[in-house]
């Protein structure tokens, strides 16, 4: 027999909103990412690095 899967779903910790948004969600985990605001990946893209 096997495990049912599971629904994990990532969210900026700096983001409250979508924070707010994931825990409403279907989601059968919410993990708030703490080590990498989401204002650093947007800078990142605009400079071409991701």
């Amino acid at each position: 027999m096997s495990a049912p899967a599971l629904t994990l779903l990532y969210v900026p910790a700096d983001r409250p909103d979508r924070v707010a948004k994931g825990l409403d969600s279907a989601a059968d985990v919410v993990l708030a990412e703490l080590g990498f605001p989401s204002s650093v990946v947007a800078r990142m893209r605009e400079g071409g690095a991701v």
